[in-house]
This record gives C-alpha cells, sequence and structure tokens, in this order.
C-alpha cells in the first residue's frame, strides 16, 4: 500500500513539472522577431516563394531551434541563416523542394532544382519541427527527379539517415531503400570503370567548379573539364554505401550493419589501414593502382586532402564515412 501511494505522489509531481514545463518558455520568440523586421526591412523581396517575408517569423518561431549566445553577430548570422533558408522552401505538384537559386537558372533541373547543395538542404533542414519539407524533398529526389539526382555529386543516402536520426520513421526510410540503391547502381554505370573500385568524376561536377584536378595550365595550354578520380566523390559514395548498409541492417536485409554495402575492398581497405599513420601514402598508392584516370595533378590533390585533416572535414563536414576513416588522432 506504501508503495501505491508513494508511486500516485511521484506520479503526481512528474505531471505537475512536465505541465509547469510546457507552459514555460525557455527562450523567448522576441529576439527572433527583432532580427526578422531586421531582414525583412533590408530585404527587396523579388521572388517570393512558399512562405514570403510577411509569414516568416510566424513559420520561424515554430519551427526553428532558438538560441541565446553572447555573441550577438553569431546569433544575429544564425537567424539570418535560417531566414534565408526559409526564402528557398518551394511548394511543387512533386511536394516541397529547396531550391539553391531564388531565380529561375539555365542549368537547374526540375522545379529549378540543383542537386549539387541538396545534402547540406537535408543536413540543415532536418532541424525544422515540421518534417514534411525535408521528407518531401527526399522523396522529390528519389522517385521524382529525374536525371536531376545525378546531376552533380549527392550524397543522399547518407543525408537521409542523418534526417531520420532527427524524425524517426523507420518505415518511411525502408520503403527508399530500394530507389537508394538504384541510384547508388546507377552512379557506379556512370561513373566507375569496370573492373576499377573508386569512382571518377569532374570538378565542375563535383561542386568544386575549378579545381587542381580539372581547369590547369598545360604546357601554356587550359584544359577545363578534365575527368578524374576524386577525393570528394569517392567520400560521398562511401558515406552513402555505408547509409544503404545502415538501412539495410534496419531493415532486416543484412545481419551485420558492418556487411558495408558496395564498400568493399575499398572501405576495408581504408579501415584495415587507418591505424598506422600512413593514410595518405597509402591511399595514394591504391589510387595509382586502382583507376587508369588519375593524373599527377590529382595525386597531389590527393595528398593534399587525405593528409590534411581541417580540410577533408571543410570539404563535406557532415560525411560521417569520412571521418570515421580520416580521424584527427590518425593523420
Amino acid at each position: 500500500m506504501k508503495r501505491f501511494i508513494l508511486g500516485l505522489i511521484v506520479a503526481f509531481f512528474a505531471l505537475l513539472y512536465i505541465y509547469t514545463f510546457e507552459k514555460i518558455d525557455i527562450l523567448s520568440t522576441s529576439e527572433l522577431e527583432s532580427y526578422v523586421e531586421k531582414f525583412n526591412k533590408s530585404d527587396n523581396e523579388l521572388y517570393p516563394q512558399h512562405i514570403p517575408n510577411e509569414n516568416a517569423f510566424e513559420f520561424l518561431s515554430e519551427n526553428i531551434p532558438l538560441i541565446d549566445l553572447p555573441n550577438k553577430d553569431l546569433e544575429e548570422t544564425y537567424y539570418f541563416r535560417w531566414w534565408t533558408f526559409r526564402k528557398h522552401i518551394k511548394s511543387t505538384e512533386d511536394g516541397f523542394v529547396i531550391t539553391e537559386f531564388l531565380p529561375e537558372v539555365s542549368w537547374s533541373m526540375k522545379h529549378n532544382t540543383i542537386n549539387c547543395p541538396a545534402g547540406h538542404h537535408i543536413y540543415e533542414g532536418r532541424w525544422l519541427k515540421d518534417s514534411k519539407y525535408i521528407s518531401e524533398y527526399i522523396d522529390f529526389w528519389l522517385n521524382k527527379s529525374g536525371e536531376g539526382i545525378r546531376q552533380y555529386s549527392f550524397w543522399i543516402a547518407d543525408a537521409f539517415v542523418a534526417f531520420n536520426n532527427i524524425h524517426r520513421n523507420d518505415s518511411i526510410i525502408s520503403k527508399q531503400l530500394k530507389p537508394l540503391i538504384n541510384n547508388y547502381s546507377e552512379w557506379e554505370k556512370i561513373r566507375k570503370d569496370e573492373g576499377k573500385i573508386l569512382f571518377h568524376q569532374y570538378d565542375d561536377r563535383d561542386g568544386m567548379e575549378l579545381t587542381v584536378s580539372g581547369r590547369k595550365l598545360n604546357n601554356g595550354t587550359e584544359i577545363f573539364g578534365i575527368e578524374s578520380v576524386r577525393p570528394t566523390i569517392n567520400s560521398y559514395m562511401y558515406a552513402d554505401a555505408k547509409a544503404i548498409s545502415k538501412i539495410s541492417y534496419m531493415n532486416n536485409d543484412i545481419e551485420n550493419e558492418d556487411d558495408s554495402y558496395h564498400i568493399d575492398p575499398f572501405g576495408v581497405y581504408i579501415n584495415s589501414k587507418k591505424k598506422n599513420g600512413q593514410c595518405g601514402i597509402i591511399l595514394n598508392n591504391f589510387l595509382l593502382k586502382n583507376s587508369s584516370r588519375l593524373r599527377r595533378s590529382d595525386f597531389r590533390y590527393t595528398t593534399m586532402l587525405f593528409n590534411g585533416f581541417s580540410y577533408i572535414c571543410f570539404v563535406r563536414e557532415a560525411i560521417s564515412g569520412t571521418q570515421r576513416c580520416f580521424s584527427k588522432d590518425v593523420l
């Protein structure tokens, strides 16, 4: 009887705490409101989309994490980024998408979308309280975008898993496993030579514009658009393979999450060598042996990337596979 009464008391105070907690605004939206008013006043709104400036505060106050930082410049930048992100949410007959540019651009694909920044869109947009914007965006890329999903290098499986970590819905992500695998298989057809392990890409299609492995001076002659093995696309594909393995494990399609989809022997090769501190040297030798497309400039570029932790993390800070392989302790 005493335990029953004690349980009732504990339950009462727990419910009282929850009720009180829900009634308290930990952070007021007043700061956000002042920032939005400032941004709106400074903006010449030429291309309103789903959420115009007049509705920006209402949308942001209901959807984004609020912050209170001692550095007000950083705080303003944070809110400005969300205020700007909101501008790019576009409603279409295929669901919500996120655009890179507000005006229509000639190199965009369906609904003015470009997949080059889409991984970042998903990683950042996953923090929106209403999951429909990014959920429908992911579905658009996987099922309604046509060839747009492979216009540029794109780590959609990795980003999808990151989104699912915040808005958990294993049934939805499991249903998308087949299109994720199909997308990976198409990448293998168009960006991997037969009998080779690594992927190749143009620097521009890697979202890098012009780099040392693309446009360069060659005996005084400029060469643009050189196709070559690049650390970037291989990092993305490695991360996507790991993500597909994770989803397959969740779906009970494989017995062990470490039974990685399509990364062996590349992934195993890296993981078996990363502890000895020779990751960069070994990888360069591995690249040279496994691709006929690697050029001398790519060799230098690869050395710079794989031996420079801060740069490889800057390239795609959110790619979990890259960070596991090339950690600060290793390099």
